[in-house]
């Protein structure tokens, strides 16, 4: 019997503008409501669909595990 994939909703906010410096401009974000089965495979995503995604915001990622219509878990990561 093969094992159920779990999915999880991940919102993620990420920085996309630089000063001319090259630092990152802080005040410019997104947000993006991605599904996937790992945080890496939810930023890719991202990445393949916005090329001008820098990085994931302070505090930027929110995950919902998803399930049978059923949210299971839930966390913040910073």
């Amino acid at each position: 019997m093969d094992k159920q994939k779990k999915i999880a909703k991940f919102t993620i906010s990420y920085y996309y503008k630089k000063y001319p410096s090259g630092d990152i401009d802080k005040r410019h974000t997104r947000t993006a409501c991605v599904y996937a089965s790992k945080l890496l495979d939810a930023l890719k995503k991202i990445r393949d669909f916005d090329s001008e995604y820098i990085s994931v915001a302070d505090s930027g990622v929110s995950i919902s595990e998803i399930g049978g219509g059923k949210n299971e878990s839930s966390s913040t990561v910073g």
